[in-house]
């Protein structure tokens, strides 16, 4: 760190970054030093050839057991050393080989005007480097062509469904006030998608991240907008700034609860012209994940690559695994995630599932995930709560997001997901600071996992601790509350009657 402040390297390194033909907001000196600076159990590795006035080589990394990747982890969406067109080829080959023997490296991904041709001129690096190239889709904010794709009749219905709702309105954010203040609710917002869909919660398991993001946004690093309806934010983007260029990378978000009005895709289209406005030219989508709504937005691609170096023998297993993926997408069609799962029959050892069944009536904890009832037996004193202080919040994802049980996350709030977008409306009961219940309120009419619609007004709990069984009195206030249907048919319906799955936690 002493290093990054000598007043020399710190300006040689801000010119770099300016003459480096691929250089991004990733490669930044605010970018890494905070990162360094918040991430310290991850330790500094700076290769280059400053020589204490100039510098035309800078490689910034972290060494974690021996393992080299870049700064910022998978928040840094393109990761790549600095160096001058004519000095490029001597710099990394060097700077690679200076490391080839004592560390295996990781970057992901790299800027497509990166030259990379010196790989064909060296074998041993050759060797040992697997390069995997990726599609990079990129929307141009052109603000002619923008405003057209919102007056098209389904987007602009839409609009005037939601604007039927309430005031809605496009804004960026400025002031870091004001960031701090709106960031809870987007953190929210993306660890709930994120964990429904890919099980993952990276900011709520190390909230670092989320002091990074405002230390990026006091740097200006960041652009920050948000779609309201009156005061609710129902869909943002938290994007870095390079030059002209506003990546997807950050947060993008949008409310569960307004899905079927598409608002992520809506304040993307606002976001380009509203770059437009202020002389960005492109929103860089970023590669992964282009055969969904990126595929919609994008107006042209670019190529990145992923390098992966480490031992000839891992670098071809690197090689062999990505083939058969390859081969696996090919067979089942366009869907990575089954392609994905498909080749790891291939490469991962079958594991037999050891899970052991419990009965309902020795089972504490049940829950209803996508029409099937599971009967778990759990020791974690969070599941006990207080039941003398019983309270309960309507629609609140933060309570989704505090479910106890680790190994049933992803499939409580995949279900959960389901049920929102589907019209279906939760109220989280909590024992003190514990979730001890989750209970739906399902509308007729509203469509079920089976595809079969509910013929009447219907409640259960997706999730339900023991002692919550036989205390009935908060469900009661929550209909009286809440003014729910008095035709519900409240002992019949709400406790879980079938059991299809049982397995101990």
């Amino acid at each position: 760190m002493e290093l990054i402040n000598h007043c020399n390297f710190s300006s040689g390194w801000d010119k770099l970054v300016k003459e480096c033909p691929w250089s991004t907001v990733f490669q930044k000196r605010e970018f890494i030093a905070t990162w360094y600076a918040k991430f310290n159990d991850q330790t500094p590795f700076m290769i280059t050839d400053w020589n204490g006035e100039s510098m035309t080589g800078l490689f910034t990394l972290v060494e974690e057991n021996g393992k080299l990747s870049y700064p910022g982890n998978n928040l840094a969406e393109y990761q790549v050393w600095l160096s001058s067109s004519e000095n490029n080829d001597k710099f990394i080959k060097e700077a690679l080989d200076a490391i080839r023997k004592d560390y295996s490296l990781h970057l992901k991904y790299i800027p497509s005007k990166t030259p990379l041709e010196w790989l064909n001129s060296n074998g041993k690096l050759k060797n040992s480097i697997f390069l995997k190239a990726y599609s990079q889709p990129i929307m141009q904010c052109d603000e002619v062509f923008l405003e057209k794709e919102l007056k098209k009749k389904n987007k602009k219905e839409k609009i005037n469904r939601l604007k039927r709702q309430g005031k809605l309105s496009f804004e960026r954010v400025t002031s870091s006030k004001e960031f701090r203040a709106i960031l809870p609710n987007l953190i929210e917002q993306n660890e709930f998608r994120k964990g429904a869909i890919y099980g993952k919660l990276a900011f709520l398991e190390d909230p670092r991240r989320i002091d990074f993001l405002s230390k990026a946004f006091e740097h200006n690093l960041l652009h920050a907008s948000i779609l309201k309806l009156d005061e609710e934010i129902i869909a943002s983007n938290v994007g870095f700034i390079s030059n002209d260029t506003v990546h997807l990378q950050g947060l993008n978000t949008h409310s569960p609860f307004y899905s079927k009005f598409s608002p992520g895709i809506l304040h993307f289209l606002m976001l380009g012209i509203y770059l437009s406005k202020e002389n960005y030219n492109f929103f860089d989508l970023t590669p992964g994940g282009i055969d969904g709504y990126k595929s919609k937005l994008a107006t042209s691609y670019s190529t990145t690559h992923e390098i992966l170096m480490d031992s000839v023998f891992t670098t071809k297993k690197n090689q062999v695994k990505d083939a058969l993926k390859t081969t696996a997408k090919t067979l089942i069609g366009n869907n990575t995630k089954k392609a994905s799962q498909l080749s790891k029959l291939f490469t991962s050892p079958i594991k037999k599932n050891t899970t052991e069944n419990n009965s309902e009536e020795n089972a504490n904890i049940q829950l209803i995930i996508k029409g099937n009832q599971i009967n778990l037996t759990s020791n974690e004193p969070e599941l006990e709560g207080e039941t003398s202080s019983i309270t309960y919040q309507k629609n609140s994802i933060a309570d989704l997001l505090s479910f106890p049980l680790n190994n049933e996350k992803t499939e409580f709030l995949s279900d959960a997901l389901y049920r929102i977008e589907n019209g279906q409306t939760f109220y989280a009961i909590k024992g003190g600071d514990h979730l001890i219940g989750t209970i739906w309120y399902i509308p007729r009419g509203t469509k079920e996992p089976d595809g079969h619609k509910r013929s009447q007004d219907y409640m259960e709990f997706s999730y339900l601790t023991l002692h919550l069984r036989n205390n009935w009195n908060v469900v009661r206030l929550i209909i009286k509350e809440q003014e729910l249907p008095e035709s519900l048919s409240l002992f019949a319906n709400l406790i879980p009657s079938k059991s299809s799955l049982d397995h101990q936690s």
